[in-house]
């Protein structure tokens, strides 16, 4: 609940602290990018943020190639 009621770059901060390699190695887990400090940029964070999960599950349910 407290994870959705807070910006994701507020989260991270209050979670991990704003330096900490566990907050960037979570935050490139979950294909955040360049994360907004207020609201006047979370409507492109969310549209870029979708297509690099959009582009990562097409990369990952691709069929391989039978040998």
């Amino acid at each position: 609940s407290s994870k959705g009621s807070k910006l994701p770059k507020k989260w991270l901060d209050d979670t991990y602290g704003s330096e900490d390699a566990r907050r960037n190695e979570y935050a490139d887990r979950h294909l955040f990018g360049n994360i907004p400090e207020s609201l006047a940029g979370f409507e492109e964070f969310y549209t870029e943020r979708r297509e690099r999960i959009r582009r990562r599950l097409t990369e990952l349910l691709r069929p391989t190639p039978a040998h």
